[in-house]
């Protein structure tokens, strides 16, 4: 159970990594 646990959060924090780099280029090509 607790591995399921640890895969998940490790899932939702590659999205938000990636989320955050789409941000960051996003904000890099506007400036």
């Amino acid at each position: 159970m607790e591995y399921i646990l640890i895969m998940m959060k490790r899932k939702m924090l590659v999205k938000r990594a990636i989320k955050l780099s789409f941000f960051i280029c996003g904000i890099v090509s506007v400036i």
